[in-house]
């Protein structure tokens, strides 16, 4: 059975890992000022992880944002980030954290 679905609209597809019980899920966001890729992993209610990324940075470059914490928090952060492109939105890249695992990176 494959792994990998992608949705109706034809975003990027994501990774169901069932040894790890984890959920991949990334997400182009179109703007003027260029492509962001937001994605999110779910490993369990307690512990996710989501990140924002130039979409020519996405997978090997530095997240513009990035947060961890459980379901909720990060879900609630994602949704609460400005829009890519707005005044108030992220826009410098930084290292990202050692917990931040994203498919398709060396």
């Amino acid at each position: 059975m494959d792994d990998t679905n992608s949705d109706q609209r034809g975003n990027a597809p994501h990774r169901r890992d069932r040894a790890q019980h984890e959920c991949r899920v990334p997400v182009r966001e179109p703007t003027p000022d260029g492509d962001a890729v937001e994605i999110y992993t779910l490993r369990g209610m307690t512990e996710a992880i989501a990140a924002r990324f130039h979409a020519e940075d996405y997978p090997e470059g530095d997240p513009l944002w990035e947060t961890t914490g459980t379901v909720a928090e990060v879900i609630t952060a994602l949704l609460e980030l400005p829009a890519h492109g707005t005044p108030s939105a992220p826009t410098l890249a930084r290292p990202a954290s050692s917990s931040l695992w994203v498919p398709g990176a060396r």
